[in-house]
């Protein structure tokens, strides 16, 4: 009985690690290069070289964080998208708050802490379809053999306009 338990726990924790490894891994390997990338912007262009990216990131990455507070249906109580003047150097945020007692918003703060990624990477697909037709349909294409699907086929399109509309 003890065996069955020790194997459990120990095929448990394996899982755990095969599943949040690659995430932690992915995680550590983009901050290293966020830095890397911010050090050669600042040595080519100096200090305030961050905020030439600043203009176009903030309002992106803080709008992730807005749409899934309305979605999770927490309390917006300021929005600042971008503001080069804080002087504590915050360039942008969403102060909200939510009920404690509500699982589904509990929920929420998830997804409110990954919003940006959603937003960021949707931004770009956009961007790239807006400016960059041939490598969209290429990147397209790719994501097509990859999942069976186009990303502008309207199954794609309406599950992700049903899971936005909540």
């Amino acid at each position: 009985m003890i065996q069955e338990i020790f194997a459990i726990i120990q095929l448990s924790l394996l899982e755990l690690l095969a599943f949040t490894g690659p995430i932690l891994m992915i995680g550590l390997l983009l901050g290293h290069m966020e830095q890397l990338s911010n050090n050669y912007l600042m040595q080519s262009f100096g200090n305030k070289a961050i905020l030439l990216t600043a203009w176009i990131g903030v309002p992106v990455h803080e709008i992730g964080h807005l749409l899934m507070c309305w979605l999770f249906n927490h309390r917006v109580r300021k929005v600042k998208l971008l503001d080069l003047k804080a002087r504590d150097g915050t360039l942008g945020y969403v102060q909200h708050s939510y009920s404690r007692s509500s699982l589904y918003q509990n929920i929420g703060n998830f997804f409110i802490g990954i919003g940006p990624i959603l937003s960021g990477n949707i931004f770009l697909i956009g961007t790239m379809y807006i400016l960059l037709p041939e490598t969209f349909n290429s990147f397209s294409g790719q994501m097509s053999a990859f999942t069976g699907n186009s990303l502008l086929e309207p199954s794609i399109v309406s599950s992700t306009a049903a899971l936005l509309a909540g």
